[in-house]
Order: C-alpha cells, then structure tokens, then sequence
C-alpha cells in the first residue's frame, strides 16, 4: 500500500483500500502545574480511586473525535445511577474556574447535568453534549477546599453523556490552553504497525518451554524473517519468539507474530521494533498467575490436561479444568468435541483481566468438523484463537449482558446456518477472522457475521465472502414469542474498520437495520465504518435502514458491486449519515445476479425520508457521479488507477487522478 497520514489536500495518497487507525490508549490521570490541575477519563472499566476517577454504572470507550488525551468514555447502560467522578487532589485551597471537557456526539443528550461539588456545597449544570465539545468549557468559579474534598461528576440521567476530562484553574493563573493536539500517529510510515492481539493477559509461566502463553501480534510491517527485530511488553523483551512472518495469518493481508512473555515480563504495552522503528504502543498485556493446559486429538479426558498428557476435548478443558486467568492450548488435527457450550451460569466465564484462553498451539490448526451442533460461548471474558470452523459449524458467542469475549484469527468454511460468527453482549472484539463460504442452508438468511444487541463492539480486519445474506449483518429486532414482552434491544458504538466485504451473490456486503416490532424502543446509535473494501455483490457495499442513527462511512473503496455503493433505505428513522473520503467505482459489471430490478444503478442512493444525510469529497468512476436523492459538495470524478482492481490490488499507482482529491479526518490517520 501507499503510506499516507490523515487525508489532507497535501498528502499524497487520499483513497485506499484499506485505512488503519491507530488510538494511543495510554492516560494521563492526573496534571498538576502549580496553579491548575487536569484530570482525565480512566481507561474503561478501571476504578482509579488513588487517581481521583471513579465511577457508577457502566462506561465505555468512545469512537467519536475530538477528545481530549487518549480517549474518552461514554454511558453505555442504563440512565440510573450511571455517573463518572473526577476527584483532584487539590493543594492549595482558594478560587479556581472548573473547566469540563466532552466528545460531542448527536446521540448524546442536549442536557448533560454536571455537578460540582465546592466549598460551600454543591452546583450543577446542563450541557448540550451533542455540539461544542473538543475544548474546555467553562463550568463556573468556585471555592474550594484542599484535599480531595471536592469533586466533578456527570451523570446520565437525562440521558447518554460523555465522560472525558475536567481542569481547575486558579482564578491568578492564565486562561485555559488550546485544545491539546491529537497524538501522533504511531507505527507510521515504514516502520511496523501493530493492529490487535489476541491475547492481552494470561500466564507468563507454564506453556511451552515454561515460558508463558503465545501471544498473537497481528499488524503490518514487521519483515518475513527476524532478523534483528524484537518484541517487548512494557520495555522488557518477550522470553521467546515462536512464529515471525509476512502475510500469515488467517486473513493473508496480515503479518503475525507469535510470542511468549517469560517470568520477567510486567504489565504495560506491547512494542515492535524493525530495523530500529517502533510500532505503535496502544496493546497491552498484563500476567496473570494462571495455568497452561493442552488438549490434543489424540489425548483423554482422564488426563490432567499437560503438555505429555493432554484432554481429549475443549469442553471438559474449559468447564472442568481452566479457572480465570488460565489458557489452553490447542493442537492441530480434527477435534473430538461437538457441542461446546462454555456457560457462565455454571462458573465457566473468565473474569476482568483474567480471561479464559483457548487458542490453537501455535504453527498448528485445530479444526471443529461436526457441523450439527455449534460452539456457544454463553459466558464473560473468553479468548478463542487460532482454530477452524468446518462443515458450517458455528460460533454463538454471547448473551445480551455478557462482557470482554475475544473472537481472533478463525477461520469458517462449509455451508452456514444462519450465521457463522455470531454475537450479543458488550465489549466485543472480533479480528482477523476469515469467513469464506460457498453457501448457507437458510439461504439470504446466511452471513458470516451477524452482530446482535450490544455495545462497544469491534469488527477489525476480518473477511466476509461468500454469504448468501450479508458479510457483516448488524441487525436485532423483537425476538420473543407473540405475547412475550421482549427487552429493548440496542446496538451501539460499533467500530467496522479494515474489512474485506465480498461476493455476497444474493444480497449486500454489509447491513445496518433494526426493527421494534413490539415497540420496546430499539435503536442502532454510533456506528463508524472506516477503510474497508466493499466488492462484487449482489446489490450494494452497504445499506442502511430501519432505526438507525449517526453512522460515519469514512475511507472506504466500493468496486464494482451489482447496483450501488450506499444505499440509504426511504426512512425518516435513518438519521445522521455522514458519507466521506470514499472511492465509488460502479464500473458497468455482471456481479448482479438475482433481483437486479430492486435497486438502479448508482454510485449512492438516499432515500427521500433519510434525515441529516450529509455526502462529501467522495470519488466516483466512471463520471458522472450518479447520487439518486442527493449530492455530493465536493465530488471528484475520473479513473481512480487502482495498480488491479479485477485481482484485488487497490493499491493507487502513482498516475491516479484519486491523489490529494480528499479531506482532513481526524479519525482517520494512517493507511493499512
């Protein structure tokens, strides 16, 4: 690829196929210079009391810009008690302006209450989170005490808020700086660039050799051989390097590294050097005092699950074996489980910081062959790596409360169900998976992933071909038998990010819909899909329909699908669509095969009742760009120069007229 960063005028590559976004995670808790002091947002899930962050509720991490430090936090449950508390230690008692600082976003409330608890007791105020956010504003000047009696908190009670950063300033001191600027990109240019892991804590003892869990790096940039390059997790170099490779993971556009911690390892970030460069450092691992076990074809479940002596099945390795903060490690060959039902009704889920690990022995490939009954994970804090899914057999992962579950580097084959990677719950990673099929026994009710009722849900690097349906189908509705009250379903802050979307030959790469059948109130909210490669289906790259809000469609190529590259369904609830920097080339092609008739041929189409739909500095070939119900302010038309875009090289050649024909988005910063 093209290196570029940001997508500015005056770089010199704006288009991509695949754009990589990096978010430096480190936190800055507590600033003090004299006469101000500066809190920011805890990492989420973290209870900072000696750092002054604290919280009610839950809190996660925000996709939107314009945040101050790292990141920040918004409420993603429940309005009661659901509040975030900054705490500073102040030294000096006296007058200070109280400054807050959010992330704007258009699903938060336009009356955020923040309180700020003074000397003389207590004042709060509203605030309009969906605008002005990226500074600080003035809350007022108040009294306050030494010590860490004092307080701000933001409350979600008039509905979702934002949870970043707060600043006293003494009323001697200078006015409030500029906003801080964003954080440099990190990995970039020819240096390596770390993208996800799959393993963030588990044993640094145990495992083979006695050295730990293998940890999985996957990124780019990290050279086919070693050589001299070297990982370290929080500045100490990892105990032993297991796999190095160039385009070997599951999905091939991937490197991936494969190492194990050692005893001398600590908690903190994970760093890859090349040739003297730097990854970024925003993945972490942290040890935990958990055990290794194994589980072989060839092994017993009279056994105790080690290295000589493996079990015979994941199940009873997992359900009967592992505690949290434990790994089992996986060799290769057909398994002998069918049904896998990890339950955390029954105690099997991990626990925050110590989840349960099951992934394939590394250079091996375990394979699940029985495709009659799935593998469920019905439980908290689940890592599950490495392995293959055969004869459609699929993974069910999650329940509407459930947390932290890891679904990393798998692979799906054979004829689907109704999915072959499916979830509910919160906090979910899904990455590098590879969904290849050749059909599903439901027909368009097939697709290789299906993304149901929750939050903070991240789709990273994953391939999607094949599905009758969808790629990636992120969709709830009514789900209970006729006069069963259902719950409200919501789906929020999604990140889809860097994925391959191609050959649905029935439908669409990607849905975002939602349905409320029974009047509970369900919503999608805060959806970003960013640098991804929509090709050659049915219909369209992605549409959107039903009840959705705020969705940004960034940096994304669309080639060659049937009919479109966006279609936006004629529905007053799809509200908040933001169209940019993406590269459309609706070239005359024969992908549609069924059903053509439904859609005309387009570059985007906005239905007529879609609100707040805003289409900008996007390229479309061949000219002119066709926008049915709306347009584009500052379109850029002509043959975009892909390097082979019929081989899936989108790559721009360097005679591209798609070069510095973009514009400048924050969140995007780096080309993969």
């Amino acid at each position: 690829m093209l290196s570029v960063c940001g997508c500015a005028f005056n770089v010199r590559v704006v288009f991509l196929a695949f754009a990589v976004v990096f978010a430096v995670f480190a936190v800055a808790p507590l600033a003090s210079a004299g006469s101000e002091i500066m809190v920011d947002n805890a990492p989420a899930g973290v209870q900072d009391v000696a750092g002054g962050r604290t919280y009610t509720g839950r809190w996660c991490v925000s996709q939107t810009a314009n945040f101050y430090g790292s990141n920040s936090l918004y409420s993603c449950g429940t309005r009661r008690n659901t509040t975030y508390r900054w705490t500073p230690n102040i030294a000096t008692a006296g007058a200070y302006d109280v400054y807050v600082w959010w992330s704007a976003a258009l699903n938060r409330s336009s009356r955020v209450p923040i309180r700020i608890v003074h000397a003389a007791g207590s004042a709060t105020k509203n605030f309009n989170e969906r605008s002005g956010g990226g500074t600080w504003v003035l809350h007022g000047r108040y009294n306050m005490n030494a010590g860490k009696a004092g307080y701000v908190e933001v409350s979600a009670a008039n509905g979702p808020a934002s949870a970043d950063a707060i600043r006293l300033v003494a009323v001697d001191a200078v006015s409030p700086p500029p906003p801080p600027p964003p954080p440099p990109p990190s990995g970039a240019g020819d240096g390596p660039a770390i993208l996800f892991t799959d393993v963030n804590a588990g044993p640094n003892s145990g495992g083979p050799g006695g050295l730990g869990v293998p940890i999985a790096i996957f990124g780019k940039g990290f050279g086919a051989s070693r050589g001299t390059s070297k990982v370290t997790i929080n500045a100490v170099e990892v105990a032993s390097y297991v796999v190095w490779g160039q385009n070997n993971a599951n999905n091939t556009a991937l490197d991936m590294i494969v190492v194990q911690p050692g005893a001398a390892v600590t908690a903190g970030p994970i760093v890859v050097t090349v040739n003297g460069k730097s990854s970024n450092a925003d993945q972490t691992f942290a040890p935990t005092t958990g055990k290794v076990y194994y589980v072989a074809p060839t092994g017993s479940d009279a056994a105790p699950c080690s290295e000589s002596q493996p079990c015979a099945t994941v199940l009873y390795a997992v359900t009967s074996v592992m505690q949290a903060g434990d790994a089992v490690l996986i060799r290769g060959g057909i398994l002998n489980d069918n049904e896998v039902w990890i339950r955390g009704d029954y105690g099997h889920s991990g626990q925050p910081g110590k989840p349960k690990i099951v992934r394939n022995y590394p250079g091996e490939v375990p394979v699940f062959s029985t495709g009659d009954r799935p593998f469920i994970i019905d439980a908290n804090y689940i890592t599950l790596s490495g392995v293959q899914f055969q004869n459609g057999k699929p993974l069910v992962v999650g329940y509407e409360t459930s947390l932290g579950n890891r679904l990393i580097n798998n692979t799906f084959r054979g004829a689907i169900g109704f999915d072959a990677l499916g979830t509910h719950g919160n906090d979910i990673l899904v990455a590098g998976n590879d969904c290849n099929v050749p059909s599903s026994t439901v027909g368009t009710q097939g697709h290789c992933y299906y993304i149901s009722n929750g939050s903070n849900i991240r789709l990273l690097y994953n391939i999607g071909r094949g599905a009758p349906g969808y790629g990636i189908h992120i969709f709830d509705q009514n789900r209970t038998q006729p006069g069963v009250v259902d719950i409200q379903r919501v789906i929020s802050n999604v990140l889809v990010e860097g994925n391959l979307l191609a050959a649905s030959p029935e439908r669409t790469g990607m849905i975002i819909a939602m349905a409320d059948e029974g009047g509970r109130g369900n919503y999608i909210d805060g959806v970003t899909i960013r640098n991804n490669i929509f090709t050659a289906n049915n219909f369209a790259g992605i549409a959107v329909g039903g009840i959705v809000r705020n969705v940004k469609i960034y940096h994304n190529t669309f080639y060659r699908n049937g009919r479109q590259g966006v279609t936006l369904y004629d529905e007053a609830t799809v509200n908040g669509i933001e169209i940019f920097n993406n590269l459309f080339d609706q070239t005359d092609n024969t992908n549609c095969k069924i059903f053509c008739e439904w859609y005309q041929p387009a570059h985007i189409q906005k239905g007529a009742a879609a609100q707040n739909v805003v289409i900008s500095n996007n390229f479309y070939a061949p000219g002119p760009a066709i926008i049915i119900g709306g347009a584009d302010s500052a379109a850029a038309i002509g043959d975009p120069g892909f390097v082979n875009g019929a081989a899936g090289n989108f790559d721009l050649a360097s005679s591209s007229v798609a070069i510095d024909k973009g514009m400048t988005l924050p969140t995007v910063t780096r080309d993969f």
